[in-house]
């Protein structure tokens, strides 16, 4: 099951996408997490957009589309997100970031 985080990224497109040392967020988001009995937590910034999941990237399908959030203002563009994106890439589904 998926759970919504109470707690929100802050917004910092300077360290947008870049997997840094300080990642209280993601500890306080985890801490959450356990106190539900959700497997996932879906996280939204400090303005209330879909942006990751607590310890997974995030993708949808619609149709031919593959979905995933924009990361231009928080989250984390991590390898696996990459590789997804390059398979899709080789695939026949569309892919598309956007602002949820």
């Amino acid at each position: 099951t998926l759970a919504l985080s109470p707690v929100r990224l802050g917004r910092n497109p300077h360290l947008a996408g870049i997997k840094h040392l300080n990642r209280l967020e993601q500890v306080l988001i985890r801490s959450h997490l356990e106190q539900t009995n959700a497997d996932e937590a879906l996280v939204l910034d400090s303005e209330g957009w879909v942006t990751e999941c607590c310890a997974a990237n995030l993708f949808w399908r619609k149709g031919n589309v593959v979905y995933t959030p924009r990361l231009d203002q928080a989250g984390v563009n991590g390898i696996m997100r990459q590789f997804c994106i390059r398979l899709l890439a080789q695939s026949s589904y569309q892919r598309s970031e956007e602002r949820v």
